[in-house]
């Protein structure tokens, strides 16, 4: 529903930019609204592959391990259905912790 919300919205704002001759200050606005867009996703690539390696790292040293062994009593009470030793348990710390 809300898609249809941002959808009426967008195209009102086009219908109205239109109206009033303004649309090529619509089609600059997009075109910089993308190109923004395609910066920011290739900075946020290049930070996720590197945390991405530095969590294998840690993975690889026992560390992710050692961390949920700390947190197994919190684990234990928010996540009561996942068994004492599944690989889960280091997921969600380095969510938790995150």
């Amino acid at each position: 529903m809300v898609n249809y919300v941002w959808l009426a919205m967008v195209l009102l704002g086009i219908v109205a930019a239109a109206a009033n001759g303004h649309i090529e200050v619509v089609t600059t606005a997009a075109l910089e609204g993308a190109q923004t867009a395609v910066k920011t996703s290739f900075s946020l690539i290049a930070i996720i592959t590197f945390w991405l390696g530095v969590m294998k790292l840690a993975e690889a040293a026992g560390m992710v391990r050692a961390l949920a062994n700390l947190a197994r009593p919190l684990t234990r009470f928010l996540f009561p259905g996942v068994p004492r030793d599944h690989p889960a348990i280091g997921a969600i710390v380095m969510n938790l912790a995150a």
